[in-house]
């Protein structure tokens, strides 16, 4: 919920299907987002589909390509996919570092609550992709990752 708070933008948020399943989430999760089913090719082919559209429609992204929260601290696993689409949409990433969400969330979101304390976030400079292509995007995931460290 913190990235509503954070980002002064109309979103949506890409996110994975499992988060239809809590109670609350369900309700802004089916108007205001894309879910992924992470555990079926096609369902992630057209959840990057919907992505591609919106962003046709001026409507901004928000997605996690580390896939998941760790809960021994980062681990620099990072998905190749919203990279490429970025560059093929020519459209800037700006890198969200949570600073310490894998403190304070649950190890298992559906039997416990979360850890008291105060979210830290930081919203980083826009990391510009006009003139890239597919060759550009390891390179590309290096500069999110160096970005999201300097801090």
């Amino acid at each position: 919920m913190l990235i509503y708070i954070a980002i002064p933008v109309y979103f949506h948020t890409m996110g994975k299907a499992e988060l239809r399943r809590v109670p609350l989430f369900r309700h802004f999760f089916d108007r205001m987002n894309i879910p992924v089913n992470r555990k079926s090719r096609k369902d992630s082919h057209r959840a990057f589909l919907r992505a591609a559209a919106d962003i046709e429609k001026k409507i901004s992204i928000t997605l996690f390509p580390e896939g998941t929260i760790h809960h021994t601290g980062p681990d620099g696993l990072i998905q190749t996919g919203p990279f490429k689409l970025a560059v093929e949409k020519q459209v800037p990433i700006v890198p969200i570092t949570f600073m310490n969400n894998w403190l304070l969330l649950p190890d298992d979101f559906y039997r416990r609550i979360g850890h008291p304390g105060i979210a830290r976030i930081i919203l980083h400079d826009p990391i510009p992709t006009i003139g890239m292509t597919e060759d550009d995007i390891d390179a590309l995931k290096e500069k999110f990752i160096g970005d999201q460290c300097a801090d």
